[in-house]
């Protein structure tokens, strides 16, 4: 049976993170189990934070401002949902709303590296935090298929152009992913890494569904 209180679903945009939260959130009606599912895109989505607004964080005031809302975010979330008998799905918490954006702005690896630790810190007071998160084997093919899926005005937004901006974004998606890694291991909470190559979803859920304990 399920013991998490908030279930993280993480990774690069286009890797799955919404329909793998959806099927858990099925998953959890099937099992009459109380729980809220918080989108990315969700308009009620209590974690949000207008990145694309952020211009840069390279000097250490617009990196320790950062750090302030988000921490204090985060604390009030906690605050608000820990003493309620429901488990939180929600999707981009950590990775790519958090961690990714931080670095593709200029902040210091070690600054993001303890944002990314604090932000866990006040998940497991209460919440008891468990992560599913996507790695995608090949990151530029993980990009050229979501913008094909997506459409052209989709990569536009992205700035994906040219072969050379594919290879750009791969570069970087990659470089966060594998700290992404080495911190979950850093951190000692339950989770689980898919390392997608060929988009296997039936095996990824039945992966998924016994980490989670999500049976009758």
């Amino acid at each position: 049976m399920l013991n998490s209180r908030i279930i993280i679903v993480d990774g690069m945009p286009g890797s799955g993170k919404s329909t793998t939260a959806e099927f858990i959130s099925e998953k959890l009606n099937a099992m009459n189990f109380d729980h809220t599912l918080f989108l990315e895109t969700s308009p009620n989505n209590p974690l949000f934070i207008n990145t694309p607004a952020i211009v840069s964080l390279s000097t250490d005031d617009e990196a320790d401002e950062f750090t302030t809302k988000v921490t204090a975010r985060y604390a009030d979330f906690v605050e608000r949902y820990k003493e309620q008998q429901t488990v939180i799905i929600i999707e981009s918490l950590i990775y790519q709303g958090i961690l990714s954006v931080a670095l593709f702005k200029g902040m210091q690896e070690n600054k993001v590296k303890a944002l990314a630790k604090r932000i866990i810190e006040i998940l497991k007071e209460g919440m008891s935090p468990e992560v599913v998160f996507y790695f995608q084997e090949d990151a530029e093919k993980n990009w050229r298929r979501i913008c094909e899926v997506r459409g052209p005005e989709f990569a536009k937004i992205c700035g994906l152009h040219t072969d050379e901006d594919f290879k750009r974004a791969a570069q970087g998606w990659s470089y966060t992913q594998d700290i992404f890694c080495e911190l979950l291991n850093e951190w000692n909470i339950p989770s689980k890494i898919i390392r997608n190559s060929d988009y296997s979803w039936d095996e990824y859920y039945k992966g998924i569904s016994n980490f989670l304990r999500l049976e009758k």
